[in-house]
């Protein structure tokens, strides 16, 4: 891994335009293999030898790809058949939470897209009702417009040409407050 890294450190230094992927974190169950193995390749157990077995033919299962990552479900909680503790992820170290390492869950994911469409569901029933009121306000206006014209008519007398203005200044009460009469001139 070292050299590897100082290969690539090597070729970007003496070729700039060349760009450098830095390498991928090692994986839980290569890190376990790691872990488990003698220098002379056998392992400590032979339960940990069958282990050993499950997770390679997991990672072959995993290349054809009849297996497949879920999240926690990862080559090594199934090889072993125990489920991760929670809150910490096995094999990474104590300072990696299970979010961090796997991601958010399908469930979180789910809940987001749910709030954004509510969101965008909201953000439409806004704008109709905006253009609703819109409408009724220049509607309203309309017919009060309607309505000045048709005052304007009842109030003007054909046969002399004149316009009756019913103003309070013209208007006076009756003595007995029974109705509202107009002043006689």
């Amino acid at each position: 891994m070292a050299a590897k890294q100082k290969r690539l450190e090597d070729e970007a230094q003496s070729n700039p335009s060349a760009i450098v992927d830095q390498p991928s974190p090692i994986r839980r169950e290569e890190l376990w293999l790691h872990i488990w193995q003698k220098p002379s390749g056998s392992y400590t157990s032979e339960q940990t030898r069958l282990v050993a077995e499950r997770i390679e033919d997991l990672k072959k299962k995993e290349a054809e790809g009849s297996f497949v990552l879920d999240g926690r479900n990862d080559v090594l909680t199934v090889a072993t058949g125990k489920p991760d503790h929670s809150g910490r992820v096995r094999g990474i170290g104590g300072w990696v939470g299970i979010k961090q390492y796997f991601g958010k869950s399908k469930r979180h994911k789910q809940s987001m897209v749910i709030w954004e469409e509510m969101e965008q569901t909201l953000a439409k029933f806004s704008e109709e009702a905006a253009a609703k009121e819109t409408m009724f306000q220049s509607q309203m206006s309309q017919m009060k417009e309607e309505m000045n014209q048709m005052r304007l008519l009842l109030s003007f007398h054909p046969e002399t040409g004149v316009l009756f203005t019913h103003s309070p200044a013209h208007m006076q009460q009756s003595t007995r407050e029974s109705c509202i009469i107009g002043q006689s001139e």
